[in-house]
């Protein structure tokens, strides 16, 4: 945690991906983290299927960048984003991002 390292948790579905995410954000609230330093998106809410797209997934992570400190941004199931690895390596190249990311499919490792 707090490295510029893109952390990657892998797995079969339903195995508890999701729920480290979740603990990994409260461990980040009690170390004193703001929710708006905080990015959460889970890909298999359809309610944020727009951002499967990835130039509005990049547009909506850049408009909500904390810029005066580190933004944590959190990314469950991935790989339902087309081009995800372009967004990633750009965010963690550009910015002050800790990005993790959840995937369930070998197309999260071959980016």
């Amino acid at each position: 945690m707090h490295t510029n390292l893109i952390k990657i948790i892998v797995g079969i579905r339903r195995a508890g991906k999701s729920t480290l995410l979740k603990q990994i954000i409260e461990l980040l609230k009690e170390e004193g983290v703001a929710e708006n330093e905080i990015i959460y998106l889970n890909f298999e809410d359809y309610s944020i299927k727009q951002y499967k797209d990835d130039s509005l997934l990049y547009e909506y992570l850049v408009s909500k960048l904390n810029k005066n400190k580190k933004t944590y941004i959190l990314l469950d199931e991935i790989q339902e984003v087309n081009n995800f690895e372009k967004v990633v390596n750009s965010l963690n190249a550009t910015e002050n991002v800790d990005i993790y990311i959840t995937g369930s499919n070998s197309k999260i490792l071959s980016g």
